[in-house]
Parts: structure tokens; sequence; C-alpha cells
């Protein structure tokens, strides 16, 4: 397959983390409520900017003193078990190509 940029860069097939940017965008709409404004005062944005790294530093320290961290739920779980399956499947050639597609595509709803 030819194009700009190389499968490496945008195949998630080896991806063991988060497949979406969910909590990315969950943080920016939490951010900009912060702001409050579409051009805020300079100052301001470097005192919101300046708690966020505070909360972020604290969250670090609780994360690496006793390692909990916000469970995905069971329903996530299940799907994350599932396409891992799969995979195995397709690795394994207990599945093609196509039938795999199939069932990831269903798995995740596409």
């Amino acid at each position: 397959m030819e194009g700009r940029l190389s499968p490496e860069t945008w195949n998630h097939f080896s991806t063991n983390g988060s497949l979406t940017n969910n909590h990315l965008e969950g943080w920016h709409n939490k951010l900009k409520k912060r702001v409050g404004a579409s051009h805020p005062h300079i100052f301001k944005l470097i005192n919101i900017f300046q708690k966020e790294q505070a909360a972020s530093e604290v969250k670090m320290v609780q994360y690496t003193s006793d390692g909990t961290r916000r469970k995905k739920s069971k329903k996530y779980r299940d799907v994350d078990e599932k396409l891992s399956n799969l995979k195995a499947d397709l690795l394994a050639r207990r599945k093609t190509c196509v039938e795999y597609s199939d069932a990831a595509s269903y798995l995740l709803k596409l």
C-alpha cells in the first residue's frame, strides 16, 4: 500500500492501550470550561495552567505511591479481551483477515 504515511504510523493492531482519544477530548472540554472565554487574559490562562499542573503532579504522586488508577468499566474490559482474542486468532491463522475484520468491526460497532 502506498501513501504519505507508513502503516506503522496509523495502524493500531499492536496497540495495547487506549484506541481512542476520548480521554484527551474530556481533558480539553474540562479546560475549556475552566477558561470560560475564547480569548482569556494571559494571566488568567497562566493561573489555570499552573492549577492544572499542580493537579497533575498530585495524581502522579498518588499513582506512584499506591498504583491505583480508575478502572475501565466491565463493558470495555470485555471488549478489550475479545479484541485481544481476535488478534491472537488472526496471528495463529485460526481466522482470515476478512473474518478478523468482520468480527472486529462488529465488536467495535463500525
